[in-house]
């Protein structure tokens, strides 16, 4: 009774992301549309990156599949006339990342022009070195938001990505190489606490997962930290149906 409590629980979320619709391709070298879920079947075409689909979810079965840490499920989809499958891993609720755009604010930009100028907030303060804080809030007309905060030697970029998961958050930012210290074009989801090495740079990886029992867990908190002349952190975390991710860095 327990199992079937939890199995229930499980799908119950996987349905909280598993939405029939409109989503881009998000590989680089396009996604095989297949004639059956699962990878040993044969490859009708190939759906190249970038590419918009519309998909439909099998609902007599899940058929999942990981593939670099990222769990997701086989899909239906119709493309060029030609129906088959194809894995929803690396699949976005946006067009990626044209070529040039190399960070979240130009991401942005992309997507959406803004509802207006930003919102600038300045405060002095006596204590603080430096004397003041500046904040800037910008909004864009998708619902997506920009800020930065400024301090004394140190600054905070927060992005507000709306209908997205943290799954998509993490393929999302291996595309753009403000953040290739961080995190490399071909690096898997972490699940648990650990050390990552790029060349001379230790990168400290703290996850946040929720558990569903019967060892499914989801991850839905990451954050990478290191030290490159100055200290960064890289936080990607879920609110609500959206995705917040945080860029800091200091002295």
């Amino acid at each position: 009774m327990k199992k079937g409590f939890f199995i229930l629980l499980l799908l119950s979320t996987i349905q909280l992301w598993a939405q029939d619709g409109v989503f881009y391709i998000a590989a680089r070298n396009g996604l095989s549309l297949r004639e059956q879920p699962n990878a040993s079947s044969k490859s009708i075409t190939k759906i190249p990156y970038g590419q918009q689909v519309t998909i439909k979810y099998i609902t007599d079965n899940v058929y999942k599949y990981n593939a670099e840490g990222l769990d997701g499920m086989w899909v239906s989809v119709t493309y060029n006339g030609q129906t088959g499958y194809i894995v929803d891993n690396y699949l976005l609720p946006t067009p990626p990342p044209k070529a040039g755009v190399n960070d979240l604010k130009q991401y942005l930009e992309q997507l959406s022009p803004t509802t207006g100028a930003p919102l600038e907030i300045k405060r002095s303060i006596a204590e603080l070195e430096g004397g003041s804080i500046s904040v800037k809030k910008q909004l864009f007309k998708n619902g997506a938001e920009y800020h930065l905060q400024n301090g004394y030697e140190a600054h905070t970029y927060t992005f507000f990505l709306p209908d997205y998961n943290l799954q998509q958050a993490f393929v999302l930012l291996r595309f753009l190489s403000e953040y290739k210290t961080a995190l490399g074009a071909n690096d898997v989801l972490p699940s648990t606490n650990t050390t990552i090495k790029r060349g001379e740079t230790e990168i400290t990886v703290k996850v946040e997962t929720e558990d569903y029992g019967d060892g499914n867990k989801r991850v839905v908190r990451l954050k990478l930290s290191y030290e490159e002349g100055a200290l960064y952190d890289i936080e990607v975390f879920e609110l609500g149906n959206q995705v917040v991710v945080s860029v800091s860095g200091g002295v």
